[in-house]
C-alpha cells in the first residue's frame, strides 16, 4: 500500500502448475473477444440482475469456447453498468446440478450509476444435471444492475486434446513495458487519441523478457495489467491482436472522465507469419484522450 492504510480482501481463482494432471489439462487457448452476455440487449433472455439474484449465463460455443466439456474454465471481462446501489458482483461456476450457489466472494465492487470492469478466470460448471461444463453464474448483491460478459479464451479441462493447440504460461516479475506519459520500450509516448484509426501499437514479443518473433519461441498471448490514466472523457479501452483491424465490440476497461483505473487484460498477440506486426497488439480508445500503462505479468507458449 503506497499512503495511508487500507483493508484488502484476496480471492483465489486457481493457480498455474508445471505438471499437468494430463498432458493437455490447463493450457490456454486464446480466441478473438467476443461478447456472450449484454443484459441490456441480448442474454440468453436474462434482462437486469436484481437484488441477491443470480443468472447463468453459457460461454461455450461462443467465438471458439467449446461445447463438449473440454474446457473447463473461461477468461472473461466482467462490466456492470449503471446500477442504482452500491453492490458488489460475483463469478463463480454452476454446481452439478447447473443451480447457482454463491460462494460468498466478490469479483467487483461498484457505486450506483457507474460503468466498471474487472477480468476474471472462473471454472465453468453445466448448465443442466449430468450437462457438459459450458456456464457460469452472474450473482448480483444489492439493487438492479446490467451486465456485459466477454469472453477472450479457456482453459483445457483433463478431457482437452491436442486439438486445438492449448499453451502453457510463464510467469514473469511485474514489469512496466508501456507508459505514454514517458519513454517507454514498447509503446510511443503521448496521450491515446479516440477512433479506429488512432489506435497505438504496442510491441510485446522481444521486450521485458518475453522471447522475439522469430527466436523458436512463438508467444501467443500475455498477462498484463492495463491502467488508464485521466481520459478527458468517459471511454473505454480495448487491448487487441495486431492483426485485427478493429477492437471488435468488446471493451477491457470503462471509465468517466479524469478517472485512474486499472484491469487485468489477457490479449493474443499477432502470430501470423509476414505480418509487419507481428507480436504486437493495439491499444484502442474509444472517446476523447487518455494516457495508458501496461505491466506485463507473463506470457503464454
Amino acid at each position: 500500500n503506497s499512503i495511508g492504510s487500507v483493508n484488502v480482501v484476496v480471492d483465489v481463482e486457481g493457480y498455474f502448475t508445471t505438471q499437468p494432471a494430463t498432458p493437455f489439462d490447463g493450457l490456454f487457448h486464446p480466441i478473438q473477444p467476443v461478447r456472450v452476455c449484454d443484459t441490456r440487449s441480448s442474454c440468453e433472455g436474462h434482462t437486469a440482475v436484481g437484488s441477491g439474484q443470480s443468472i447463468v449465463v453459457t460461454v461455450a460455443t461462443a467465438g471458439g469456447v467449446p461445447g463438449d466439456g473440454t474446457a473447463g474454465a473461461a477468461v472473461v471481462n466482467l462490466t456492470g453498468v449503471a446500477g442504482n446501489a452500491s453492490t458488489f458482483l460475483s463469478l463463480f461456476p454452476t454446481d452439478a446440478n447447473g443451480h447457482c450457489n454463491f460462494p460468498g466472494t466478490s469479483t467487483m465492487n461498484l457505486l450506483p450509476g457507474v460503468v466498471r470492469a474487472n477480468r476474471v478466470m472462473v471454472e465453468l460448471g453445466p448448465t443442466s444435471t449430468g450437462g457438459r461444463d459450458d456456464a457460469l453464474c452472474v450473482y448480483n448483491a444489492v439493487g438492479t444492475i446490467n451486465v456485459l460478459v466477454d469472453v477472450n479464451g479457456w482453459f483445457g479441462s483433463q478431457a482437452a486434446g491436442a486439438s486445438p493447440p492449448g499453451y502453457q504460461y510463464q510467469a514473469l516479475t511485474p514489469t512496466r513495458i508501456c507508459d505514454t506519459r514517458i519513454a517507454s520500450t514498447s509503446c510511443a509516448t503521448g496521450a491515446i487519441s479516440a477512433g479506429t484509426t488512432l489506435q497505438r501499437l504496442i510491441t510485446v514479443a522481444g521486450h521485458a523478457g518475453v522471447p522475439a518473433f522469430g527466436s523458436g519461441t512463438t508467444v501467443v498471448a500475455i498477462i498484463a495489467n492495463l491502467t488508464a490514466i485521466t481520459p478527458t472523457a468517459a471511454t473505454y479501452l480495448t487491448l487487441f491482436p495486431a492483426n485485427q483491424t478493429g477492437p471488435g465490440g468488446v471493451s477491457d476497461l470503462n471509465l468517466g472522465a479524469g478517472a485512474v483505473l486499472p484491469n487485468l487484460a489477457v490479449v493474443e498477440v499477432d502470430t501470423v507469419t509476414g505480418d509487419p506486426h507481428d507480436g504486437e497488439v493495439y491499444l484502442y480508445n474509444s472517446v476523447g484522450s487518455v494516457n495508458a500503462i501496461i505491466d506485463l505479468e507473463g506470457w503464454f507458449e
